[in-house]
């Protein structure tokens, strides 16, 4: 499957997988973490903030990286992106997760949640990170971060170990 497909209903299970198909590494779990003094956006609380949550799966399924992509606590309604830090040497390259920007951006279901199977073109590998982007102002930011601080604010990071 190429690109990402959001959805805005369904249950969220860490951990929860299925017995993988033929050509299907089996998936590996993850969790996301919120990060210390993180600056938060105007208007959304510390505890709705800091109790976001978000599992990574990945696997290898006919040579491409697959990601499946939950978050739970989210800003009820808010548009969000997924970025990637690639650490490199002598690079600090910050790109979309999904290479283009065309299928990593969202918006959180008014509960909060979100679901995406996303194809990645470069795996990641150890020390990368993949970054939430809350945006505050409600736009979209498919190819760059935006402003960190002002309209884009880093809600979850997940570092690949």
């Amino acid at each position: 499957m190429i690109g990402a497909a959001f959805l805005s209903t369904g249950n969220i299970a860490a951990g929860q997988t299925t017995a993988p198909s033929p050509g299907v590494r089996a998936p590996k779990t993850l969790a996301f973490a919120t990060i210390a003094g993180t600056k938060k956006p105007p208007g959304v609380t510390n505890g709705a903030w800091f109790g976001a949550r978000g599992t990574w799966q990945s696997s290898v399924e006919d040579g491409n990286s697959v990601a499946r992509i939950a978050f739970t606590g989210l800003v009820p309604g808010g548009r969000y992106s997924l970025f990637q830090r690639h650490l490199a040497p002598k690079s600090k390259m910050i790109a979309p997760l999904d290479g283009s920007g065309a299928s990593s951006s969202f918006v959180a279901s008014p509960k909060g949640t979100a679901i995406s199977t996303l194809t990645i073109p470069q795996p990641l590998v150890r020390g990368d990170t993949v970054m939430l982007v809350y945006h505050s102002d409600a736009i979209d930011h498919p190819k760059t971060i935006g402003h960190i601080g002002v309209d884009a604010y880093i809600q979850l990071q997940l570092v690949q170990p």
